[in-house]
């Protein structure tokens, strides 16, 4: 879903203070059982409501991320879909990773994820993963 414009969309990322994300540039390493992509996790071309929102699934789109495009998730009940181990929370939160939320005016949602772009987002608070 693309946000109706004017509107603003808000995204969790589970991130670092610096603002690395789980999987790529990750400054904290994975707990065991977690994958980067898996049919619990899947890469944002297997989402297949993520597809339609970016509109690859039109003859000739093709994936084009930039660096400025950032993974979250569109509710706290998408991200525990992804993260439902306890133990991994934990992990995660021993380590300094945090959920902070945004509000973006270009975000994408699917079923699994989300996608927005840094440069249309405000950081409106933090959140430690063991309150979601």
């Amino acid at each position: 879903m693309i946000p109706t414009p004017g509107t603003l969309a808000t995204i969790l990322r589970v991130e670092t203070p610096r603002g690395a994300g789980l999987y790529i540039q990750s400054e904290v390493a994975l707990p065991p059982g977690l994958s980067q992509f898996s049919a619990d996790h899947p890469s944002p071309a297997d989402d297949e409501a993520l597809v339609r929102a970016l509109g690859w699934d039109r003859p000739g789109a093709h994936c084009c991320l930039t660096p400025d495009h950032i993974f979250g998730f569109s509710s706290p009940a998408q991200l525990r879909l992804w993260l439902w181990d306890e133990s991994w929370t934990a992990h995660l939160d021993e380590r300094g990773m945090r959920v902070r939320v945004y509000s973006a005016r270009s975000a994408w949602v699917g079923t699994t994820q989300a996608i927005f772009l840094r440069s249309t987002a405000t950081h409106t608070h933090t959140l430690s993963l063991r309150e979601l």
